[in-house]
């Protein structure tokens, strides 16, 4: 390991282009840094019930306020505690990362989940057990807001842009929802007779709970043999001298004292991850113990920054392998000070443009014809992005306002 915090990425991080997927904007200042100054918080959402008669399980949901774009990505976090303390509003770094990740222009939500053993000190089969529950709660979670966005879409999130993770114990969460995947991958001890098998039964039922990231802040997973045939990217942050949880593959203690099982901390699943060819990031805090950036804020600016230039780098590179470009659309002239034209030299056709501001702020959103053009002279200048789709397919390009 280097002596210092390293990036792990792959090589085609390097060719970014500006790229849309779905309602993430790349190419502005959005997702990179905070261009909302306020956040709106919505507390004690109920998201679902364990189904051992459980309280039902809350979450707070926070929002960038004034935030008009029509869908948002989500970022799902679970709070620390060694399963047996800790709450959404207590756990300072989780709500801070929201505060900070909702800032720049994500939804993001601090979830509840069932804490406590059923055998105390836990044995590896009632730590198993408790993993598995919460990982059925999380995925009632990332369930309720695909459910919302196909209902009431109270949060206006991108169902297909759903990250999660979490701190300490939460990240535990995140890694095995996604990791674990394969009934041959539950651990030895967990019955899921009736709790629907991996998915649980939690709530909102019907809708999946599959992730696009996994977000693993000093966490560590059973095995990492269960990351193969995955594909969640995994990006990590840990200290090399953590006491709580191994930052490479070691026994974890509970409280510090009773030996519960070997773990695969994050410096062995990044490891994994490199030999599987998934794509990772490794934030290494040297000589640092558990949760380094709790309460450094040097230390959670590095975090955040990370984080983010991850997710960024990896989503608008993912956008560009599968965007489908509209045949024989031009526009000009581009910088412009005032009207913005355009022609498609296929037949007539009807098609939705969408002009969003350098921090992914909707400017406007109308349907346009086979020709014609844009009144941009009301507009400060600046770089904006404008996203034209017709069916499945669409056409990107920035707009440099004069």
């Amino acid at each position: 390991m280097n002596n210092f915090p390293r990036i792990l990425y792959f090589s085609f991080f390097a060719a970014l282009a500006l790229q849309v997927n779905a309602q993430f904007i790349c190419g502005t200042d959005r997702y990179r840094s905070e261009v909302f100054t306020q956040v709106t918080v919505t507390s004690n959402v109920p998201y679902g019930s364990n189904p051992n008669g459980s309280p039902t399980l809350l979450m707070d949901v926070y929002e960038p306020q004034g935030d008009t774009l029509p869908r948002r990505p989500l970022i799902i976090l679970a709070h620390g505690g060694s399963f047996i303390s800790g709450s959404k509003e207590t756990d300072n770094s989780i709500v801070e990362l929201c505060n900070r990740f909702a800032k720049m222009g994500y939804v993001t939500a601090s979830i509840n989940y069932t804490l406590g053993f059923d055998v105390f000190p836990p044995n590896p089969e009632s730590a198993a057990r408790t993993v598995i529950r919460s990982v059925h709660e999380m995925k009632a979670a990332v369930r309720f807001f695909r459910k919302d966005a196909a209902t009431t879409n109270q949060f206006r999130i991108d169902p297909d842009v759903i990250l999660a993770g979490g701190s300490s114990a939460g990240a535990f969460i995140a890694l095995h929802l996604a990791y674990v995947d394969e009934p041959h991958e539950i651990p030895p001890g967990v019955d899921t007779t009736g709790l629907n098998g991996l998915e649980g039964i939690c709530g909102n039922q019907g809708y999946p709970s599959d992730i696009k990231i996994v977000i693993n802040l000093c966490g560590a997973l059973g095995d990492t043999a269960w990351m193969r045939g995955s594909t969640e990217p995994v990006v990590s942050v840990h200290g090399t001298n953590d006491a709580t949880v191994p930052y490479g593959s070691s026994v974890i203690y509970f409280m510090g004292i009773y030996p519960v099982m070997e773990v695969d901390g994050s410096g062995s699943i990044d490891e994994q991850a490199e030999k599987l060819g998934i794509p990772h990031a490794l934030l290494t805090f040297q000589g640092d113990g558990h949760v380094p950036y709790q309460l450094n804020p040097l230390k959670m600016n590095q975090t955040v920054n990370f984080l983010a230039d991850f997710i960024y780098n990896y989503m608008c590179n993912l956008t560009s392998a599968l965007e489908q470009q509209v045949e024989g659309w031009t526009l000009w002239p581009n910088p412009v000070s005032d009207n913005l034209f355009y022609h498609f030299s296929g037949p007539d056709f009807s098609a939705q443009a969408v002009l969003s501001d350098s921090g992914g702020r909707l400017v406007f959103s109308r349907q346009i014809g086979k020709d014609g053009s844009i009144d941009l002279s009301g507009l400060c200048p600046g770089v904006y992005v404008l996203k034209v789709t017709r069916d499945s397919s669409f056409f990107v390009t920035r707009v440099l306002k004069l």
